[in-house]
């Protein structure tokens, strides 16, 4: 019955389509059901009659009023209905792939018809939360390159308010680092590898699901969106040093370095022009690069009290990010060294500061650990800095707890990451007990309270393994809740009581206090 049930599945997108109403998510799941059972060539004519009505914009609303003369609330109908198609429907997760599948499963011409229907719109797409995501995959695929400088040339025209955007960034970002889940999320990473199943060889396919797969669970980071006749390397340095793209992003980061380096958002983008992209794909254009270095170090040479914000290396979102630049740029580790740090260092020993400082020591180059050990051995000696071994690791995890590209998976994945975490536990990787009754939470070093007795370190972990946070928050807290319980048994403080007992007396306790504080509290006037 499949051959039939597909007739008339056609039969009834066909009088869809030819009404002109695709711009409904309804509509779009059922032509994406379509797509999942269609043999080769059924989905590939579906795809072809799709683009034009995506690509084009509807003037319904001026059409049918018939008046020379609309009232506001229709002028603003009439230009809402005269963008693409394309763009009303970026607003769901199901328009979103309706846009991917036209894009990698259509034509040479109808990648152009969508580029070209996209002119002066980049911009609304890269700030949506689904449009980026849509660029992202624009900027990977289509090979034409007048078109895709089309693309970039737009990004530039408004790259400052790109850079600071929490979705804006994104498209920048996958040109300097492709597919980082860093900043990418493992639903993002799906949506990226999102194909029509008759459409794509079962070779490809499955080798795609399991780079998708490795990625979601720490794996790969070099998971392509599509096939690319170009290599990588020589894509970026197209798409970035030989337009204007890249000399405008560094003069930015360079104008605006206080401010990028202590923002949420911005400090990523400065983080990947500093270094230089993945595997320094921007070795040709160092003196700008150079140039960046000297801005960054600069700002942090300046004394405490010179500050209306708080110091580069006291900052909670500069002090991390200046960190990773000296683990991975060597040059940038060396420039902030003589600028900032050399001779300076007792200032900077004690507190959130020293994270900075014990990097040079933490530091996989040698050269800028010599560089550093002569000033920094007394302090290890006289007790004021107090380097710990397995901070790299533990910041690391933090970070990735703390982003602000948190979304919800599936169980599977939740007890996937807890069951990684668990394993760096228990192998000591990640240390969460000094001594015979003191511990600490290896994935919370940024909170003011790191020594824990047991119980205390137990009522933590319930908190949060509970809570509305981050999906890596939560599931890196279960899996210390269940290395207390299983690895930590001899220490001072522990039960018998089973951890999922004990995490079900403590939150209905939380709950009646909070329930007896409400009934005593008086309604105000």
């Amino acid at each position: 019955q499949k051959s039939s049930v597909l007739q008339h599945m056609a039969t009834v997108i066909q009088t869809v389509l030819e009404k002109g109403i695709v711009e409904y998510s309804i509509v779009h799941m059922v032509i994406l059901e379509y797509l999942i059972i269609a043999d080769k060539t059924s989905a590939l004519d579906m795809i072809h009659q799709l683009v034009p009505h995506l690509t084009r914009g509807t003037y319904a609303v001026h059409e049918l009023s018939g008046l020379n003369r609309l009232s506001t609330k229709s002028k603003e109908k009439e230009k809402r209905s005269s963008e693409p198609l394309l763009i009303r429907i970026m607003q769901t997760k199901e328009g979103l792939k309706l846009g991917l599948v036209c894009l990698k499963h259509g034509r040479e011409k109808d990648r152009k018809r969508i580029s070209k229907c996209l002119k002066g719109q980049i911009m609304k797409l890269a700030l949506n939360g689904y449009g980026c995501l849509f660029v992202i995959c624009l900027l990977s695929i289509v090979d034409d390159t007048e078109l895709y400088t089309e693309v970039v040339d737009e990004l530039t025209k408004q790259l400052k308010e790109l850079i600071f955007d929490k979705n804006g960034r994104r498209p920048l970002l996958q040109l300097f680092h492709p597919l980082c889940s860093r900043y990418l999320t493992p639903s993002d990473l799906v949506f990226l590898n999102y194909n029509v199943p008759s459409l794509v060889s079962k070779v490809n396919l499955d080798s795609k699901l399991d780079d998708v797969a490795d990625k979601e669970h720490g794996g790969s980071e070099d998971t392509l969106v599509a096939s690319d006749s170009k290599d990588l390397i020589k894509r970026q340095q197209e798409l970035l040093v030989k337009s204007e793209l890249y000399e405008v992003l560094i003069e930015t980061c360079i104008e605006n370095v206080g401010e990028l380096l202590r923002t949420n958002f911005g400090k990523d983008v400065l983080y990947e022009v500093a270094v230089g992209g993945k595997n320094n794909f921007l070795e040709g254009v160092t003196d700008r690069i150079h140039v960046l270095h000297n801005a960054i170090a600069c700002d942090a040479a300046r004394p405490r009290t010179d500050y209306i914000d708080e110091h580069a290396f006291d900052n909670y979102h500069s002090s991390p990010i200046i960190r990773r630049m000296i683990f991975d740029c060597p040059a940038f580790a060396a420039t902030l060294w003589k600028k900032a740090l050399q001779g300076k260092c007792k200032l900077y020993a004690d507190g959130f500061s020293s994270r900075v400082v014990a990097a040079y020591l933490e530091s996989p180059d040698s050269r800028v650990k010599d560089l550093a050990k002569s000033e920094l051995q007394p302090l290890i000696d006289g007790g004021i800095l107090k380097p710990q071994e397995h901070k790299a690791e533990e910041e690391k995890s933090a970070m990735e707890c703390s982003s602000d590209e948190s979304s919800e998976l599936s169980d599977t994945d939740t007890g996937y990451h807890a069951k990684k975490a668990y394993k760096d536990l228990k192998s000591g990787k990640l240390v969460a007990r000094f001594g015979t009754d003191r511990f600490r939470c290896p994935f919370c070093p940024e909170k003011k309270k790191l020594d824990y007795r047991y119980r205390e370190l137990v009522q933590h972990v319930i908190v949060m393994g509970a809570s509305k946070r981050p999906w890596k928050v939560r599931a890196n807290h279960r899996a210390l809740a269940k290395h207390l319980e299983t690895d930590h048994t001899d220490a001072p403080g522990s039960s018998s009581m089973p951890l999922r007992q004990a995490e079900a007396l403590y939150l209905s306790k939380i709950k009646r206090s909070q329930a007896g504080a409400r009934s005593t509290c008086k309604p105000g006037r």
